[in-house]
């Protein structure tokens, strides 16, 4: 069947594409974690005899970085849900195969959406947060 064979040839891709989505969502968390901690530290603009404040406190400062880490803990859901999927597969051939196909059109999703463009401006603009 042409069918059935497509199906497992994509199904050897799922691997490769979950991976892809772990490492992104990975370098994210690296990239926001450093930029947060930074913000939580990092002082600057003393006014008058007050102690200077942290970049944090600033609302355009959080305006930038809030809307990023909600972005990646919806995707780490989303990688961990696509995980649990793989870990939790069936033995039985027919049925596997089908969830294969649900794995790989979530893997799919996840990828073009981790390597678009504004995620990963999202990585390289956490370099400008510091």
């Amino acid at each position: 069947d042409k069918g059935l064979r497509f199906t497992v040839c994509l199904a050897e891709l799922v691997g490769g594409r979950m991976g892809l989505v772990m490492a992104c969502v990975n370098c994210g968390k690296v990239g926001l974690t450093t930029a947060v901690r930074y913000a939580l530290t990092r002082r600057q603009f003393r006014v008058g005899n007050q102690a200077e404040s942290l970049i944090m406190d600033y609302p355009i400062h959080q305006q930038r970085l809030i809307p990023c880490l909600a972005i990646l803990y919806s995707l780490q859901c989303a990688a961990h849900h696509i995980q649990h999927l793989w870990i939790s597969r069936s033995d039985e051939l027919m049925e596997r195969l089908q969830q294969m196909k649900t794995i790989h059109f979530i893997s799919s999703g996840l990828k073009v959406k981790q390597t678009s463009p504004g995620t990963l401006r999202t990585v390289n603009s956490t370099k400008e947060f510091q």
